[in-house]
């Protein structure tokens, strides 16, 4: 009998790594390893994002018909967190996990924001994730999606499917009756992980869509409209403030207002709003 590799005992004993996040320090960006200041740059900024599992968004958005979209039906596409790192495994074949880096880059017109991401893939039998796929996106001050580009134009298409669910989480993430769940590592494991020389599991959030689900079903007809026209309910925008009339009492500069849904009030739900500040650089 061919002796167990001191890998797959670890694995036993310490738990296998499962998310995208987990392996990611692991493994090389690109075909060649050596230094390079984007990879470096990636990876340390997916290591201090918010991260955020995405599983089941890219189910649903597999489920809606039709399958074809634009990167205009998607508003409010503003991340959680700067940078929020977001992943799912692939539905044709969950052996393969996409990943993306999300951040704000710098404001544009007044009251726009402009985004930029970063697409990772992993394929099942390689050692190394793709090189980075760059693009941009901005979103104006009612919560539209404009000047979507990738940094490279080849295979647009199937790059843009492998976006849609970041894209489509980013516009859940912010209605006020989807929540944002974190989940924390067993601090126990995490300890032994640690103890024999192994990277510990990190902390993550999944986004709780069954409620806004429900609303894009009953409110937004989205089966009989499509999700363009559900989506429309889900607008929030930008509202400036100035320091002598501040939000709250206390809140000044660009802020986030989430998107109100009907029914939310009937749910229990906190009504919140975010202060977007300009990066001090980009991500």
């Amino acid at each position: 009998m061919a002796r167990e590799s001191k890998k797959t005992r670890d694995e036993k004993r310490f738990g296998k790594p499962e998310r995208f996040v987990d392996l990611l320090a692991d493994r090389r960006i690109g075909e060649e390893d050596r230094p390079g200041g984007d990879r470096e740059d990636i990876r340390d900024a997916v290591a201090r994002s918010m991260k955020v599992d995405v599983q089941n968004v890219s189910s649903y958005a597999a489920s809606l018909k039709p399958k074809s979209f634009e990167p205009e039906d998607f508003p409010c596409c503003v991340p959680p967190g700067d940078p929020t790192f977001m992943e799912y495994k692939s539905p044709l074949d969950p052996r393969h996990r996409i990943g993306c880096l999300l951040g704000g880059r710098y404001f544009g017109a007044p009251n726009e924001m402009e985004f930029v991401g970063f697409l990772l893939l992993e394929i099942k039998g390689y050692q190394c994730v793709s090189m980075p796929l760059g693009f941009t996106w901005a979103i104006d001050g009612q919560g539209n999606t404009s000047g979507f580009a990738l940094q490279d134009s080849r295979n647009a298409k199937a790059m843009f499917r492998y976006a849609v669910p970041f894209l489509l989480a980013m516009s859940l993430a912010n209605c006020k009756n989807t929540t944002i769940e974190p989940h924390e590592p067993d601090p126990k494991l995490n300890r032994d992980r640690v103890r024999h020389g192994l990277r510990p599991f990190v902390r993550y959030h999944t986004i709780n869509i069954e409620p806004m689900r429900k609303v894009l079903k009953t409110e937004g007809g989205v089966e009989a409209n499509g999700l363009k026209k559900a989506l429309h309910i889900c607008r929030g925008h930008f509202a400036r403030y100035s320091e002598e009339k501040p939000l709250f009492g206390h809140t000044s500069g660009l802020v986030w207002r989430p998107a109100h849904t009907r029914g939310a009030v009937s749910q229990g739900v906190v009504v919140s709003d975010y202060k977007v500040d300009a990066p001090k650089s980009a991500v």
